[in-house]
């Protein structure tokens, strides 16, 4: 099972490269306008305007996750307002575009659903820690962390979904002005998620990231 992961997560790989070409012009712009944002929004950037009930609920005791959430229900809004043309008629869609809107509906769950994880597993390990019994610990130095792994697979949802949003500014000029902030909202989720969890883009997945699948 895990060879096969991996075997399709490299065959991915020129699947993101084809993605991230498409959206260079709009990345660049992104990265400019990322190095502006304040660090936390001032207020809920994924507000709902139109009335439509959350399609998750979300998580109070933790912000970030709280933040995720939000993020999810945005883009699930987002998308089920132009069902009809990126869904139900995806077959007559732009391949870079049906590929994009894909993304972004497998990963606005998955992102909260991952954070979640990360901040229990760091909860577990602190109460290891405080009870004695933390087993990841060998020698002087810590071993990686299960709440680094889990949050470096919210990171890389977050980056793709950034790239997914921004071929779509890029195919979908007339909704440019509703997709912008949800990618302000999405660039600055990715900046809290990187500073809370410091060390997760360098977590190594065993398998994934060091070729060491059987």
């Amino acid at each position: 099972m895990l060879r096969r992961e991996v075997r399709r997560d490299a065959d991915n790989a020129a699947f993101w490269d084809a993605m991230e070409k498409a959206a260079d012009d709009a990345l660049q712009d992104l990265a400019d306008l990322e190095s502006q944002l304040a660090p936390k929004p001032d207020a809920n950037p994924f507000a709902d305007e139109g009335g439509m009930e959350p399609f998750f609920a979300p998580d109070d005791e933790q912000p970030l996750v709280t933040e995720a959430t939000r993020y999810g229900n945005a883009a699930h809004r987002w998308i089920e307002r132009r069902r009809s043309e990126l869904v139900d008629g995806r077959a007559l869609l732009d391949p870079m575009e049906r590929d994009a809107t894909e993304v972004i509906l497998w990963y606005r769950l998955f992102i909260g659903v991952k954070l979640n994880r990360a901040f229990f597993g760091r909860r577990v390990d602190e109460e290891d820690e405080e009870d004695g019994n933390n087993d990841a610990w060998e020698g002087n130095e810590p071993t990686p962390s299960d709440a680094d792994g889990s949050a470096k697979v919210a990171i890389i949802g977050i980056d793709r979904s950034v790239t997914a949003w921004a071929v779509l500014t890029d195919h979908r000029p007339r909704d440019a002005k509703t997709i912008r902030p949800i990618l302000c909202g999405l660039l600055r989720l990715r900046g809290w998620a990187d500073r809370e969890f410091p060390n997760a883009r360098a977590f190594v997945r065993p398998g994934f990231d060091d070729g060491t699948a059987t």
